[in-house]
């Protein structure tokens, strides 16, 4: 007997539930656990470097499971290398007190 071809009309007709990784939605939950995982590595590079920074400190700062962070990142320097260039490009302000001395020093 033929086989039956799948019926075009029928969205995801034969493909998973989950989709793949290049149809993610930009501000889906991925891009909310993604910066979540950034900002707490971020935070804890600033308050005491690197030594401060352990997958399983970023997953508690960040709200998420260790897994997560694991099997996005799989290791402290992908973790820290991926937020320091997800976030490299960011503008900083530079204080103009009106001073060079006092700007430099702030």
């Amino acid at each position: 007997m033929p086989r039956a071809e799948p019926d075009p009309a029928h969205r995801g007709a034969g493909t998973s539930s989950r989709g793949s990784r290049s149809g993610a939605r930009p501000g889906g939950r991925t891009a909310r656990t993604t910066e979540a995982v950034h900002a707490a590595t971020l935070a804890l590079l600033a308050a005491g470097g690197y030594e401060s920074v352990s997958v399983d400190a970023v997953a508690a700062e960040a709200g998420v499971h260790r897994t997560t962070v694991y099997r996005r990142w799989g290791s402290r320097e992908a973790l820290v290398a991926d937020a320091l260039a997800a976030h490299s490009g960011e503008r900083v302000p530079i204080p103009d007190e009106g001073d060079l001395r006092s700007d430099l020093v702030a």
